[in-house]
């Protein structure tokens, strides 16, 4: 091992524990925004539905 890499050693563990840690992270942050938007897109669903019950009610008086 050179002198240079020796230099670099302690540093490598915590390194790659942070980019462990990063990674967890955005991966957390990737699967809660798809459930926000799964949550959004559901309740635009429903909102819609409700808006469509609603005319389909006028439309029968």
């Amino acid at each position: 091992m050179s002198p240079e890499e020796m230099e670099f050693q302690p540093f490598i563990a915590p390194l790659t524990e942070l980019l462990d840690i990063y990674r967890h992270e955005q991966k957390a942050r990737k699967n809660q925004e798809k459930k926000d938007k799964t949550a959004d897109s559901e309740e635009q669903d429903k909102s819609w539905e409700e808006e469509r019950d609603m005319h389909i009610g006028w439309a029968l008086f």
